[in-house]
């Protein structure tokens, strides 16, 4: 549907912007700069992050609000979030208990990486 929309009614050269993070035409946007004061981290990491009505006060609800909105407060860049990640990564290889635990660390394959089933740490 919106395929049609846009093929109907978008012209770059009357300054149309498309506004779809999964186009490849939608300009970068950093959402963090649309913050006014660190409390609004805060605010929005809580209310995208709630835990169910029994589980006030979790752990894994209030991590994920904290990383959240530390990311929020700081505003990588994707670049910089990649070169953050290949850092941590350099450090892990270097410690031989890790070694021993995951023996596939050198490959770039941790357990914990988010973006593939495989848990290969995705490259931009």
């Amino acid at each position: 549907m919106f395929a049609g929309v846009t093929r109907r009614f978008y012209e770059s050269g009357r300054g149309d912007v498309i506004l779809n993070p999964l186009d490849k035409r939608c300009p970068y946007w950093r959402f963090s700069e649309e913050l006014r004061r660190s409390s609004e981290a805060d605010a929005l990491a809580v209310s995208l992050f709630q835990p169910p009505q029994d589980k006030k006060g979790e752990f894994f609800v209030e991590i994920p609000q904290q990383i959240f909105a530390h990311l929020l407060r700081y505003g990588p860049s994707p670049k910089e979030l990649r070169q953050t990640e290949e850092l941590a990564l350099a450090q892990r290889r270097q410690h031989p208990a890790l070694n021993n635990l995951y023996p596939n660390l050198h490959l770039g394959l941790v357990p914990w990486a988010i973006g593939s089933r495989e848990g290969r740490i995705p490259t931009p």
